[in-house]
């Protein structure tokens, strides 16, 4: 009969047994790369989840591009237009800095 030793606590346990008859962890490796690889694939999942996941803001313009509401089509123009207006301010600031300066 073979037997493998537990990481955890050092005792030898039949392979019949997956978890360890004195600590109780598991010992197959089979199962413990299974389980491993399966905690990384819900980090980098849940890791890609936060970086993808689209604010507030992005979420309505897109539900106004695909509406046919034109409440929604008049708030996301105000809106763009708003943004427009203050990058334009911001353009218009930082090209006085770099012309002041130089």
């Amino acid at each position: 009969m073979n037997q493998r030793k537990c990481n955890h606590c050092g005792t030898w346990n039949s392979t019949v047994h997956d978890n360890c008859t004195a600590c109780g962890k598991l010992i197959n490796e089979a199962i413990l790369r299974a389980e491993e690889k399966k905690i990384k694939e819900e980090k980098e999942l849940s890791l890609s989840d936060r970086i993808k996941k689209p604010d507030w803001l992005d979420r309505f313009f897109e539900k106004a591009d695909n509406t046919n509401n034109p409440y929604y089509k008049l708030m996301a123009a105000i809106l763009r237009g708003i943004w427009a207006v203050y990058f334009g301010i911001m353009l218009f600031i930082m090209w006085f800095i770099f012309w002041a300066a130089g």
